[in-house]
């Protein structure tokens, strides 16, 4: 991404219960102010598109109660394990030189996100969130080649037993991937950090040396799926506690 440093802002470090609440809110006043509507100001021989009014709206919220779903998920994992950070379908796995922010050989990892797939990112490993950067960007849709690097993005910095970087890329049709953790926060391996909406793409950076056992074309889940092995790390199974989304 051109001009990095120009692009940097405040993060925007959301809080679940909003994030999750606030389009169920909307849907909700746009239908009801419009049935309401219908019947002040084109009387009862109109009911009939009120109740259609009505029945659209119940289909909105469907919809939205499908798209932020947040399933529970038991999590096992071992100290080598590296999880997936996201639901979707992974596009791509290239060796690059570097990471945002740094340096060195890395496997970068990409995951496209279907509007049909669970949008809540959990994290890889256990370790601690040791920077977050929000940039800004263009709008290319997520599937696109170069939306990694031109889109609207919040990129973590990540340290445990290996330093790793993971990048939310905002695709067409949203505007904010939203952090729900701080600078500073120590999390588990599997816990939720995070969301996008809407298509969006997911890109997670682990050192060269690790060993990667996905595929590109394989369908993911987050906190459950193995993408790979730390290189070095000792092998112990943990079982994390699943954590409260931030109320």
């Amino acid at each position: 991404m051109e001009n990095q440093e120009e692009n940097i802002i405040e993060v925007n470090t959301g809080r679940a219960k909003e994030e999750m609440l606030f389009p169920f809110v909307i849907a909700f006043t746009l239908f009801a102010a419009g049935t309401m509507a219908v019947y002040l100001l084109l009387g009862r021989k109109w009911q009939i598109l009120g109740i259609i009014i009505n029945i659209l709206g119940m289909i909105i919220l469907a919809g939205l109660m499908y798209f932020y779903r947040d399933p529970d998920r038991e999590i096992e994992a071992k100290e080598t394990d590296i999880l997936c950070p996201a639901d979707g379908k992974i596009v791509g796995i290239a060796e690059v030189n570097n990471a945002p922010g740094v340096k060195g050989k890395f496997t970068r990892i990409s995951i496209f996100l279907n509007v049909h797939n669970v949008h809540i990112q959990r994290m890889p490993f256990a370790g601690k969130i040791t920077d977050i950067k929000v940039l800004k960007g263009k709008l290319l849709p997520a599937f696109h080649a170069d939306a990694g690097e031109k889109n609207r993005q919040n990129v973590y910095t990540i340290k445990g037993d290996i330093t790793a970087v993971l990048k939310q890329i905002a695709g067409v049709l949203v505007h904010r991937p939203v952090a729900w953790v701080e600078t500073g926060d120590e999390l588990k391996a599997g816990e939720r950090f995070g969301m996008i909406t809407f298509g969006s793409r997911v890109e997670l950076f682990v050192p060269a040396a690790c060993k990667i056992t996905a595929v590109e074309g394989d369908i993911v889940f987050a906190g459950t799926t193995l993408l790979g092995k730390i290189s070095g790390a000792k092998e112990k199974t943990k079982k994390p506690a699943a954590r409260a989304l931030k109320a």
